[in-house]
């Protein structure tokens, strides 16, 4: 599997084949198309470079997975991996790593050409679950083909970095279902701040709001694990991809 490790901002442009790259007229705020074309010029050339640092990831993680029994393959739940049977590749996302921007791009993907913008995909239409096949859908033995034959990869992020995304996302621009799941709990726990508003929008008006510090004393409880796994936008790559069973 091949474990990438670039800027959110660099993710699209870096991995999008020139065709499609000079399609696009804008990324957020920046004009691409001369841009992506030198990008992808300088990534042909710098292809050797990344080679060695894939083998370098590769070898590293081989040691680090040293004696991990690969049956277990076979029990983890692989809801965060993506098939795209077209173009023969398994993406596993994790969120807070540019997910959004990679799910528009495999949804561009599966078109024919001329492909669509990918940034003309909503946000919150491509992260419904009906908008890809994931791999936990086939049977075993389908599975354990398309593991075997497909290019798989996925793209990680400084986890220390992630996490402030996390807060900045979840805590400081929650909605609902953050703020009665996670920034109520956080704040009576490490606050003790127990009249909250019930109401979303009211607790944005008063600002309600658990500071990085509370954030932080709740992924370090050994009570936050123990009760339920981790939320996906502040789990543990590793349990999200098992890079250790997925090779």
């Amino acid at each position: 599997m091949k474990i990438l490790n670039v800027s959110p901002t660099q993710i699209l442009p870096f991995s999008l084949p020139l065709h499609l790259a000079l399609q696009m007229e804008s990324y957020g705020k920046i004009t691409l198309n001369s841009n992506i074309f030198i990008r992808h010029f300088l990534f042909v050339f710098a292809a050797p470079k990344y080679s060695e640092q894939q083998r370098l990831r590769k070898e590293l993680l081989r040691k680090h997975c040293a004696g991990v029994n690969q049956s277990l393959v076979n029990n983890v739940d692989m809801k965060n991996f993506v098939v795209d049977d077209k173009n023969g590749i398994i993406y596993c996302y994790i969120p807070k790593v540019a997910c959004t921007n990679w799910k528009r791009t495999l949804i561009a993907l599966r078109h024919d050409e001329p492909y669509p913008d990918p940034m003309s995909f909503e946000h919150n239409w491509v992260h419904r679950f009906d908008r890809f096949q994931l791999l936990r859908q086939f049977p075993l033995a389908e599975r354990k083909a398309k593991l075997k034959h497909y290019t798989k990869f996925l793209f990680v992020r400084d986890p220390f970095v992630r996490l402030i995304s996390a807060y900045r996302d979840k805590m400081q621009h929650y909605d609902q279902y953050f703020y009665q799941g996670y920034v109520r709990a956080i704040l009576q726990l490490y606050k003790k701040q127990y009249n909250l508003p019930t109401n979303v929008t009211l607790a944005r008006k008063t600002g309600v709001q658990p500071s990085f510090y509370n954030f932080i004393q709740y992924i370090v409880d050994p009570r936050t694990e123990r009760n339920a796994p981790f939320e996906p936008h502040w789990r543990q790559m590793f349990r999200l991809c098992h890079p250790c069973l997925v090779k």
